[in-house]
């Protein structure tokens, strides 16, 4: 089976731009000048030579027929500009690329041995000067074609000779004039003898019959099989029976050649391409703002304390009532703070050593052309004897993008999972590196109409039940960012110990919509950056697993018969691309072997796409009932295995991220404290010694790791 996509980058090659190549269920191809969209029907049953020449052909028009509806402003019919037109483009994408006259003549060849033009029985010279024009020159190499007249070498070299579009089109106006005379007439045809006239006419049209080929050879090496006869000879010819019969009084080749190729399109709407697109997503619509997410929640929990308060029953003041609900959250939180500060300090000193060699990497050292006196004294074999300077070049700004999952599978390890994030978050704030993070959720939004995200068909859907909550950001003051992260870490604490008890509503864990998380990156990372100011926005995104099926917006027929939009579902075993009109990339959503998340590692690669300069790093929690999904994500490296097996933390480079660290949820769960009672025994030392050990080492490497992308 021809592979598309190589199809699609030929394409692009011959265009010499990035325009878009879809191949869809139609029977014709097409180019949409404004959107640069090249539209291929799906030629997967043609010979590879076959469909490189049509590729070539169809890549011709786009480049040198002008993109106005000559149909309308030409008064020349349609089907001889046609014959024509072909003629012209193809001599000039030929002479643009030198490989391309071997491509056109092996794939006439295989179409005339398969009778494409359906001429196995006909008599050439019974045919319209029209129809014998069309087969000189597309498949002259391989078939005798007769000229009776000088007037139709006239007509042919017209053809062959047309540079320009108004020039094609005049030899096509003498075609047409030609055609009709001869339909009127019926003369008996002429038989010319080879006396020399018109022999300049005919070499003009050897290099459109693919004579460029060098040596007349048919593209293998081989001699043609016409090779031994003069171009003169070729056309000049009278057919075997000396002419004598009726002409026929329409245009069969091109006709047959068009039914024929169609043939070879696949029409069944069954799986056919759809090519879908990351829409432009409205920020205001889908993000909350961190205000807006703290101020609900601190109002719900006072008017929560407010009711048990007021409440006729009540025997408790609000310290009692708040403790009741805050307490061990606050009291976990404080001894956290105290405890991640080992880890925020050994990131920030790794950060700033790599931050300093990368820069001394940079630098450049350049004489001042001051001498340096301390080096006179070495003048008898020393050359330089001038001061010199090194100049470290300015680093680039960074800044962070947190995405966290906020999914009810994240229950049991949220608490977890925050402390992982807030330890990042700490050394961001006080290496002052701009950050914003946010949960992905469909509790937040009351809104549940379906229309809202169906702008168009062939995008994404991200329903409007979907939000983006702004939980930290580094635009808040120190002070208040410390009351914030407390916030996000009671909430966590309440849904891994009280099953979600005091959580507001609205704040609640929900599906996993990772994937139209990602996508908002779309619009994010730019907003981010002109907020921020910095010059590279990295991404983090901590998840628990993979994402909801994704969807996207189709077009269908109601009952009506009228065409409607509607919600379609992604399905891997299908045949979607991601296009991207920006970056001109279109990728196929599959899977390699026994790979998981295909489509966000395929969202993930277009985002890479758009923003280069941007990091992409993930963090997936994994439960110990995980041993497919290690063998299959590794590709069933034993070495990576074995490696899991061991620290249960390894770090991929696949899935579309550029570091994709995978760990136990045990693991998260390790203390790195060194705690033992007072009269603990030897042996207990040593093992709360060992595991504080093992979990330092982990983490470190994994902190290192972060460090190395934003250093």
């Amino acid at each position: 089976m021809v592979n598309l996509e190589v199809k699609g980058q030929l394409a692009k090659l011959l265009a010499t731009e990035d325009i878009i190549v879809e191949h869809r269920n139609v029977t014709t191809a097409s180019f949409d000048v404004e959107g640069r969209v090249l539209t291929l029907p799906r030629w997967e049953d043609a010979p590879s030579e076959v469909f490189d020449l049509l590729i070539a052909h169809e890549v011709g028009h786009a480049l040198f027929t002008p993109p106005d509806d000559w149909n309308d402003i030409i008064e020349v019919p349609g089907i001889y500009v046609n014959i024509a037109e072909d003629v012209r483009i193809e001599r000039m994408i030929k002479g643009r690329f030198g490989g391309l006259p071997k491509t056109f003549y092996n794939g006439y060849k295989i179409l005339y041995e398969q009778d494409f033009f359906d001429i196995d029985e006909t008599d050439i010279s019974t045919m319209s000067i029209a129809d014998r024009a069309n087969l000189h020159f597309k498949i002259g190499h391989f078939i005798m074609v007769p000229f009776f007249s000088q007037e139709e070498r006239d007509v042919i070299k017209q053809i062959s000779d047309a540079d320009t579009f108004e020039e094609m089109v005049y030899a096509a106006s003498a075609l047409h004039r030609l055609h009709d005379q001869q339909l009127n007439s019926q003369p008996s045809p002429e038989v010319p003898t080879n006396s020399g006239d018109g022999k300049d006419d005919v070499n003009e049209s050897d290099d459109e019959q693919g004579d460029d080929i060098e040596n007349n050879s048919n593209g293998d090496g081989t001699e043609d099989s016409n090779s031994g006869e003069t171009e003169e000879d070729t056309i000049e010819q009278p057919s075997q029976n000396g002419g004598d019969t009726s002409l026929d009084d329409d245009i069969r080749t091109v006709d047959n050649l068009s039914s024929n190729i169609e043939s070879l399109a696949k029409k069944s709407s069954f799986n056919e391409p759809k090519y879908i697109e990351i829409p432009d997503v409205d920020l205001d619509r889908v993000c909350v703002s961190n205000s807006d997410v703290h101020g609900y929640i601190r109002d719900y929990w006072n008017k929560t304390v407010n009711s048990i308060l007021h409440d006729p029953n009540n025997r408790r003041t609000r310290p009692e009532i708040e403790d009741l609900f805050f307490k061990y959250p606050r009291l976990n939180y404080q001894n956290f703070k105290r405890d991640v500060q080992s880890e925020v300090n050994y990131m920030v000193k790794e950060f700033e050593c790599k931050k300093s060699a990368a820069a001394y990497a940079r630098a450049s050292t350049s004489r001042t052309g001051i001498l340096d006196c301390t080096k006179l004294h070495t003048y008898k074999y020393n050359e330089d004897l001038f001061k010199k300077i090194t100049t470290l070049p300015n680093g680039k700004n960074h800044g962070l993008v947190f995405i966290l999952d906020w999914s009810g599978s994240m229950s049991p390890i949220l608490d977890d999972t925050v402390r992982q994030l807030l330890s990042v978050v700490m050394f961001c704030d006080k290496v002052n590196i701009p950050f914003d993070v946010y949960t992905f959720t469909n509790e937040w939004s009351e809104d549940y109409s379906s229309k809202k995200g169906m702008d168009r068909e062939n995008i994404f859907y991200i329903g409007p039940d979907f939000s983006m909550l702004n939980v930290l950001s580094s635009r808040t003051s120190r002070k208040e960012l410390g009351r914030q992260m407390e916030t996000l870490y009671t909430l966590a604490v309440m849904y891994t110990y009280s099953h979600g008890g005091g959580v507001p509503p609205k704040m609640g864990l929900s599906g996993t919509p990772l994937n139209e998380a990602i996508m908002t990156l779309k619009m994010l990372l730019p907003d981010f950056k002109a907020r921020t100011g910095v010059d590279k926005a990295h991404v983090m995104i901590l998840t628990d697993g993979e994402s909801n099926q994704t969807r996207y917006v189709r077009s269908y027929e109601n009952y009506q018969g009228e065409t409607e939009l509607g919600i379609g579902r992604i399905f891997v075993s299908g045949n979607y691309y991601i296009r991207n009109r920006s970056t001109g990339c279109i990728s196929w959503i599959g899977t390699k072997g026994n790979s998981v998340a295909p489509v966000s590692t395929f969202i993930l690669n277009d985002l890479q796409a758009m923003f280069p300069e941007s990091t992409f790093t993930g963090f997936r929690i994994l439960e110990n009932n995980s041993s497919y999904f290690i063998r299959a994500a590794t590709d069933y490296d034993d070495k990576l295995i074995s490696q899991w097996k061991k620290t249960k933390s390894i770090a991929l480079t696949n899935f579309g991220y550029d570091k994709y660290f995978i760990i136990g949820d045990k693991h998260l769960k390790q203390s790195t404290e060194f705690d033992v009672d007072d009269d603990a025994t030897k042996a207990k030392i040593k093992t709360a010694f060992a595991k504080s050990l093992k979990g330092k080492k982990v983490n470190k490497r994994i902190l290192c790791d972060f460090i190395d992308l934003i250093a």
